[in-house]
């Protein structure tokens, strides 16, 4: 169990004051509009090629800055989206059956909003109304648009940077990172459901020098983006991502993580501690990665502790072309010694452009005995073809 501290309110309450001052700044600075059809003066004219300009640079991405480019406000709206075809087999009662179905996995749509130090993010994401197992949900079981993101940052001195709102947690995303291949599946962190990517609450992060990497404290609700909050506890997460050699050339993609966040869950106010520990490599052809999770209550179990171990890896032989493999090996209650998945899974893709890729994947499952018991209905192979655009 957990309590809010005090330096933690503390912190908040500073944040929300420096995002005021941030915001009161920018209204001082905005510079007034010109009249419409009035003539485009010289500086008028430098002005618009400015805003060009930045809308050019942007890597693929549109950036409408609202605001001349001298006054720094930058809008720019993304979109993702991953679909796939799934053929799965399956063994059930001595007997093989077989499913086919599309899919959509992701459908992303956001705004990032940055002026001078200040930073916001509006993130919507496509999912089923209706529940895991459930098969009514709003009209239906239509495919309906929710929140998975909304927050506001402001960077001090730039490098303490504080979010507050529907933020990202700290451990998902760096794991992530590692891993590098989002398009064929999220990490075992996110699979197993011990983590979730987002969380109403607030993050401070401090920003080490010399791109060594950051560290973190956050304060969150604890019951993910997906659900109000149920107890008056609130998970506390402390996590370090770092850089050991970026002052060594050749050795800058090292990259070590950790984080541990003390939980809660439930009506119950039931513990859900957890323990992560990462080691990988972030380079730009290779990818890849070792990770631990340890986890003390689960499922609304206080007592029962599990254990995710997985290792990944992403290379690109080729300019556009792209290989992975996947092992994730979870312990799902460390007291029965049969309760354990293992998944195995490959995948080759093709960036057909810069934001476009196309992608042949293959995983495979193995159960011990009490894991099949609790898990019906679980696809022991699955081969998909999976399609992915990001903007």
């Amino acid at each position: 169990m957990k309590t809010t501290t005090t330096s933690l309110a503390a912190a908040f309450a500073v944040a929300v004051l420096t995002l005021a001052r941030g915001a009161s700044a920018q209204a001082e600075q905005a510079s007034p509009v010109a009249e419409p059809g009035g003539e485009r003066s010289a500086a008028d004219a430098e002005r618009r090629a400015n805003l060009d300009a930045a809308a050019l640079k942007s890597d693929g991405r549109a950036s409408f800055p609202l605001l001349g480019a001298d006054d720094g406000l930058q809008i720019e709206p993304h979109v993702s989206v991953i679909t796939q075809y799934v053929f799965s087999l399956r063994e059930e009662a001595g007997e093989a059956d077989w499913f086919h179905e599309f899919e959509l996995p992701r459908a992303f749509a956001w705004v990032d909003a940055r002026y001078e130090e200040a930073e916001a993010r509006v993130l919507l994401e496509g999912v089923r109304s209706a529940s895991e197992g459930a098969l009514i949900g709003v009209a239906g079981d239509s495919l309906v648009l929710r929140l998975r993101e909304a927050w506001a940052s402001y960077t001090a001195w730039g490098v303490l940077e504080t979010r507050v709102g529907l933020v990202p947690t700290m451990s998902v995303g760096p794991i992530e990172a590692m891993w590098g291949m989002r398009p064929i599946h999220p990490t075992g962190l996110e699979r197993t459901g011990l983590a979730s990517p987002a969380d109403l609450g607030g993050t401070v992060r401090a920003i080490l020098p010399r791109r060594y990497g950051w560290v973190g404290v956050a304060g969150y609700n604890g019951e993910g983006y997906a659900r109000r909050e149920l107890n008056r506890g609130k998970n506390i997460e402390l996590a370090a991502n770092l850089h050991p050699l970026a002052g060594v050339r050749g050795a800058e993609p090292l990259t070590a993580f950790a984080s541990y966040v003390s939980g809660s869950s439930g009506t119950g106010l039931g513990r859900a501690d957890r323990l992560n520990a990462a080691l990988g490599w972030q380079g730009d052809r290779i990818r890849g990665g070792v990770t631990a999770t340890y986890a003390l209550g689960v499922a609304g179990a206080p007592e029962t502790e599990s254990l995710v171990l997985e290792a990944f890896l992403r290379v690109m032989p080729l300019e556009r072309l792209v290989l992975g493999a996947d092992l994730l090996h979870w312990h799902r209650d460390l007291s029965a010694g049969d309760d354990t998945t293992l998944t195995v899974s490959g995948a080759a893709g093709y960036f057909i452009a810069d934001p476009i890729a196309a992608f042949v994947a293959v995983a495979g499952q193995l159960f011990g005995d009490a894991a099949r018991d609790s898990l019906p209905g679980q696809d022991d192979l699955r081969i998909r073809l999976i399609g992915t655009a990001s903007f």
